[in-house]
């Protein structure tokens, strides 16, 4: 088979996924906590350390808090310098993260091209009303990657040192972005 054969649906395959990425992002921010999240992370950011009094609620204000979104807050608070486009952009980022996962799994696992779009095309039509300015959508990536690297170790478990490690090193990341890590023990029960 020629070069010019092989590369072809591969890019296809690239130029579907970020059509969907796209797709997905472009909804109306609708999170009303997004104001929040930006405001904690422009905090952290200027103060460099993350707060431990909540300062936002009248109720409460100057009672300790965990922020357990912290770094989401970070990357929103970044994402949204470049505007709302930005923001956008973070959530494309995320979706095609989710879909390249998702097809990158399957074709390597001998599913057909068309087989393996059509099933990552029906999830990320599935995701897409959890898609929105919220740690949650970063959690939809952290679970699909560390699902991905879970299955591959199962398929492949020869030599996982290295595989361990970045297993380990996305569930760390994932708890400083959305509790939603807590489904971390869960699909690594699951897959085992």
């Amino acid at each position: 088979m020629s070069r010019g054969r092989t590369l072809a649906p591969r890019a296809a395959a690239a130029a579907a996924l970020l059509a969907l990425g796209a797709a997905a992002a472009l909804l109306k921010a609708r999170s009303y906590d997004l104001w929040w999240h930006l405001e904690t992370g422009e905090q952290i950011v200027a103060a460099r350390a993350v707060p431990g009094v909540d300062d936002f609620s009248f109720t409460s204000a100057g009672t300790p808090w965990i922020d357990h979104a912290w770094l989401f807050q970070v990357i929103l608070y970044c994402a949204h310098l470049a505007g709302p486009a930005g923001l956008t952009l973070l959530k494309g980022l995320c979706v095609l993260g989710v879909a390249v996962a998702g097809f990158g799994w399957l074709a390597r696992r001998g599913a057909s091209f068309s087989l393996a779009l059509s099933v990552t095309a029906v999830a990320v039509v599935g995701l897409r009303p959890r898609v929105g300015e919220r740690p949650e959508t970063v959690t939809l990536l952290m679970a699909a990657l560390l699902t991905c690297l879970l299955l591959d170790l199962a398929a492949r478990p020869g030599t996982p040192l290295a595989r361990l490690a970045i297993i380990t090193l996305v569930t760390i990341v994932w708890v400083n972005l959305h509790g939603g890590a807590l489904l971390a023990p869960v699909i690594s029960a699951a897959v085992a």
